[in-house]
């Protein structure tokens, strides 16, 4: 089993909420390969959980990028849309620096402050 990295700070272990369409993607994996409580994703021509994130860059990431006409984006980046979608939909940005593992909201207004809509 592949075992995930240590937090680089105390703010990094944390309770994430799980966006719903997050948690039905899950499922629906946990369906695929159907195993509780062992890792989810399994590289489809073993069967067995990914040895690192490497081949998962190169065999899925990659492609589906190409596939959709996206200009490669580091996987990292995805905290990035997760943060800035949140803030679209009006959510507290105190909240959303919690959600990021943000010591306080400075850096959700700093990097992120365009995607705070307007208080009515």
């Amino acid at each position: 089993m592949v075992k995930g990295k240590k937090p680089k700070t105390k703010s990094g272990k944390r309770e994430v909420t799980l966006q719903p369409q997050a948690r039905e993607a899950l499922l629906d994996q946990l369906n695929f390969t159907g195993k509780l409580n062992e890792t989810v994703f399994h590289d489809p021509h073993t069967n067995k959980p990914w040895k690192n994130d490497q081949p998962i860059r190169k065999n899925v990431w990659t492609p589906a990028l190409k596939r959709a006409g996206i200009k490669y984006r580091n996987p990292y980046q995805t905290r990035h849309t997760f943060a800035s979608t949140l803030l679209s939909r009006g959510e507290n940005p105190l909240w959303v620096a919690q959600q990021m593992g943000h010591k306080d909201w400075g850096q959700i207004i700093k990097i992120y402050g365009q995607w705070i809509p307007p208080s009515k």
